[in-house]
């Protein structure tokens, strides 16, 4: 593993256009492969190892032998390919395979930027194996014709590409931070091949979006809801709940109590994903599928039932194929890439999202670096839809650095918390701890708040844990978020532990209704122009 980080780091450092030194930096309009195939800047060629290149320009190297500079693309079950010991096979692909022709971009970058030229190759002009005919589109799926059989459509069809792949690499910390797959633009496009982004939310929304103003909302929808940290991220964010959806009666008790009954859906995701009911296309969906399949803190005392709740994110593209959303948000413990089954669970949820035409990016989180008293890490995935602006990432506001608040205390999070005096009997519920060695006040908490509390639910200044209001407060609850009275300490520290925490999701809820806004303004603009050619002359 150490191998392939250090071969995509060193990949990542070079710049656009860079060509090695001992290449002259004279261009030259063509070559001929091996094969006495004529190449030219713009041609697409296949490589002897099985991957292509789209021709950028031509150059030789201090021998006079032809190089090939370009971007290179593999076929979709060739990116990122892993194989797993644990299983004796390849892990399931990221991108859909139906189609062994369809390809993908391959950018590796340290920075925001991901054209497809961005990140360019060198191959010897020897390395070619024929010439390809590769259309370069964004459409939802490439139409183009070709006469060939079965027998040897692999080999001489048309090859197409609608994605590229980007890793972005963190050379201080020697690792890919953040993985994304895109649709390539409408100006990366080839010549009649690029559609532009109006018609193609237009077709994924089935046309039922209508141009939206500036004092309309958007709608959301929180599948596994629990307590209710994300939709009341969502809500402070500006978006409004059509639907929250959870199982538990606990946790549908304290959604109605927050946001209504209205709005609460208290049902199995999987009788949910099989509605043929309307009204439920949505703006903005959230999944937090239940995690304890995937953690690092489960013990696994009930293989089949943490089976059951894997299993929950497999109705993940029939959910999105009913609710039609602009924008996907998710989150899951590391486990799910790094512990669960090789990580076959997380490319499930990857897969599933490209397949139903997603762009999406995936990265964890720290939640510390966002404002919260513990380090608590998760995977969030973002995703958009074809036509719809993908989120940028909110940039971290704590920790140690320049232009940096100092990380959030425990001290911080409890001032946080009413009065006593103000607080209902039920959240002040402890359990206490006469032997237990006090947390540090001046300090985050040193370890993750799980659904027992976890080893730092200890006080900073009693024999005790945090009680019910405290330890909300310190999984980012605002003060005013409702718990129900009829629980004890162990329900509560269930729904609190299991919580995404509210404030500091709410930054990424508002990178999502800013992406949702800059797109709807774009459209508008396209809108009211006079040329609305539907291809790219």
């Amino acid at each position: 593993m150490m191998d392939d980080v250090d071969r995509h780091l060193k990949a990542a450092t070079i710049a656009a256009l860079n060509v090695p030194f001992e290449h002259h930096m004279e261009s030259f309009s063509k070559a001929r492969t091996v094969g006495g195939e004529r190449v030219r800047p713009n041609d697409s060629v296949e490589l002897r190892d099985g991957s292509f290149l789209r021709i950028m320009f031509i150059t030789k190297d201090d021998d006079g032998a032809k190089v090939l500079h370009g971007y290179r693309l593999l076929r979709n079950d060739e990116v990122d390919k892993r194989f797993s010991e644990e299983r004796g096979h390849y892990l399931m692909s990221l991108l859909p395979c139906d189609d062994r022709n369809e390809l993908c971009v391959i950018v590796r970058t340290t920075t925001d930027t991901d054209a497809i030229d961005s990140f360019l190759v060198s191959e010897p002009l020897r390395n070619v194996a024929c010439k390809r005919h590769i259309v370069i589109t964004n459409t939802l799926w490439y139409h183009g014709k070709t006469n060939h059989s079965p027998q040897d459509h692999e080999h001489d069809a048309i090859l197409f590409c609608r994605y590229k792949y980007i890793e972005k690499a963190d050379l201080k910390r020697r690792k890919i931070s953040e993985f994304k797959l895109r649709r390539v633009s409408r100006a990366e496009s080839d010549v009649d091949n690029g559609i532009a982004p109006f018609w193609l939310l237009h077709e994924h929304r089935l046309g039922q979006d209508r141009l939206r103003r500036s004092n309309e909302q958007y709608s959301y929808a929180d599948v596994c809801a629990g307590a209710g940290g994300t939709s009341r991220a969502a809500i402070l964010a500006g978006l409004t709940p059509q639907f929250l959806l959870d199982i538990d009666t606990n946790a549908c008790t304290t959604l109605r109590l927050n946001f209504g009954s209205e709005v609460v859906l208290q049902m199995d995701v999987r009788e949910f994903s099989q509605l043929k009911e309307s009204g439920n296309v949505v703006d903005v969906v959230h999944f937090s599928f239940v995690c304890k399949g995937h953690s690092a803190a489960n013990r696994h005392t009930n293989p089949e039932r943490d089976a059951a709740h894997i299993a929950l994110g497999y109705i993940l593209s029939d959910i999105l194929k009913m609710c039609r959303p602009r924008i996907v948000t998710m989150e899951q413990v590391p486990g799910v890439e790094n512990r669960s089954d090789d990580g076959q669970h997380l490319r499930a949820y990857i897969q599933a999202l490209t397949e139903n035409g997603y762009d999406c990016s995936w990265r964890i989180v720290n939640f510390q670096e966002h404002g919260l008293a513990q380090a608590r890490k998760r995977i969030i995935i973002l995703a958009a839809c074809p036509g719809q602006r993908i989120p940028s990432w909110p940039r971290p506001t704590n920790g140690i650095g320049p232009q940096l608040l100092k990380p959030v205390t425990i001290k911080d999070a409890l001032l946080l918390v009413p009065n006593i005096e103000d607080l209902p009997g039920h959240m002040l519920q402890h359990t206490r701890k006469p032997h237990a060695e006090h947390t540090d006040a001046r300090k985050p908490l040193p370890s993750c708040i799980t659904t027992s509390g976890g080893k730092s639910d200890v006080h900073p200044y009693e024999k005790r844990s945090f009680n019910m209001a405290e330890l909300a407060a310190l999984n980012g609850f605002p003060a005013w978020h409702r718990f129900p009275d009829n629980l004890g300490v162990t329900g509560l520290r269930e729904l609190i532990g299991n919580a995404v925490p509210a404030l500091s999701f709410k930054a990424f809820f508002d990178k999502v209704f800013e992406a949702l806004k800059e797109t709807d303004e774009d459209n508008y603009e396209y809108e009211h122009t006079e040329d609305r050619d539907y291809v790219v002359d």
